[in-house]
């Protein structure tokens, strides 16, 4: 029962790509009370686990396949969290952006991301992803945990002059 409360109190989900990520974001949290931190792939897996049968080893059933499905059942997980923050949001692709928007109705869902650092177009990654979206406010972070400020003020003065790729 204590568990139980206690998942019920949690009302911020913050989704990343790898376990590397979701460690990070952890560390840096000021609080992580009320706050549950995973990939989007292991949310996926939890919510399909808790629905249907997954087979153990089939080299059928693929993460698209973990995708699809968690996209169909994805309705029944709505109003579950107040904000869901979907961090290196620019690497989302076109089904878990489905997974993501359906799960989200009715939460404030916050994309945290950096159209020039796309990776993963190659895989399908949306390129116009905050186009799609056209968030009612865009907020441009100026601070960084991966470089040391005066590079990134370099990079930024760079980059800050170049047109809009989305």
């Amino acid at each position: 029962l204590i568990r139980r409360q206690r998942q019920m109190c949690i009302r911020d989900r913050a989704l990343t790509f790898s376990r590397k990520a979701a460690k990070e974001i952890l560390t840096r949290s000021l609080t992580t009370d009320n706050v549950h931190v995973s990939t989007i792939h292991s949310l996926a897996y939890k919510i399909v686990k808790e629905n249907k049968k997954i087979p153990l080893i089939d080299d059928e059933y693929t993460f698209d396949h973990l995708m699809l499905d968690a996209v169909e059942l994805a309705d029944q997980y709505v109003g579950r969290w107040e904000r869901i923050y979907v961090d290196e949001a620019q690497d989302i692709d076109r089904v878990q952006l489905e997974f993501l928007l359906r799960l989200g109705a009715g939460s404030r869902l916050i994309f945290v991301g950096d159209m020039d650092q796309t990776i993963y177009s190659w895989r399908g990654s949306l390129d116009n992803l905050f186009n799609i979206l056209q968030p009612d406010e865009v907020k441009h972070l100026n601070k960084t945990y991966r470089l040391p400020s005066n590079i990134y003020e370099f990079a930024w003065n760079v980059i800050s002059v170049l047109p809009y790729k989305y």
